[in-house]
């Protein structure tokens, strides 16, 4: 339940401060957990503390959060720990390329994805992965502090 914000930065550049890198993933020895350190947030706007988030695993799921995040490292191995941690192909003309991606980026593809299986786009934005995570977390029986720890929230 990240914020938009923590996983690409904000509006259409990719922002180095606040955006994830390489660096901030970090795998359990035992591949059950991954734990994605926050270095920018709302709530973490001067860099006073780091938020760590704990993702465990869902074995069999095509969801699982940990085997997403262990291909996608493998896919960018070599890579410096400052590159960023999701990236897109940019093409311009006959020419490809592979850019972080941005936050607009990320609203455009969410819009899309919404609109392809029948939904209305506009209702749909960065901040839906948040909200609608927490949701799907709730229904699902997760417990609420564990929720919160995801969120960075304090209240309920």
């Amino acid at each position: 339940m990240l914020s938009h914000e923590a996983t690409t930065g904000k509006a259409g550049a990719w922002n180095t401060r606040g955006a994830l890198v390489r660096d901030d993933v970090l795998f359990h020895e035992d591949g059950s957990v991954v734990w994605i350190r926050v270095r920018h947030s709302k709530t973490i706007q001067c860099g006073e503390r780091h938020h760590w988030v704990p993702l465990r695993a869902v074995p069999g799921s095509l969801l699982c959060p940990v085997r997403a995040l262990m291909r996608l490292m493998e896919r960018t191995a070599g890579w410096p720990g400052d590159s960023a941690l999701f990236v897109m192909e940019k093409v311009t003309g006959r020419r490809a390329s592979v850019v972080p991606m941005t936050h607009d980026a990320l609203v455009a593809g969410i819009k899309s994805l919404a609109e392809r299986v029948g939904l209305d786009p506009s209702s749909y934005a960065g901040h839906s992965l948040r909200r609608d995570g927490a949701t799907a977390a709730m229904r699902l029986d997760v417990n609420s502090i564990y929720i919160k720890m995801q969120g960075d929230w304090k209240n309920d």
